[in-house]
């Protein structure tokens, strides 16, 4: 595996684990819940960053049918 997987496959689990703290707000308390809200929008860019290509594959238009046939 190459670096930057390695490095998405970390954001997403600790994404994962944030999420699951601050759904435990009555557990982990207001001070830590705020700090993982702060932590886990970072993460989110990060993570939206890192997935830019697959993000611009998905909303860039995709050609018709038709086009596809005239390139054969």
């Amino acid at each position: 595996m190459n670096k930057t997987r390695i490095v998405k496959i970390i954001v997403d689990a600790a994404m994962t684990v944030l999420l699951i703290c601050l759904m435990l707000y009555q557990l982990t308390g207001q001070f830590f819940h705020e700090y993982a809200g702060a932590a886990m929008i970072t993460l989110f860019i990060i993570h939206h960053i890192l997935n830019y290509i697959l993000l611009l594959k998905f909303t860039l238009p995709q050609p018709t049918f038709f086009r596809r046939l005239s390139k054969w």
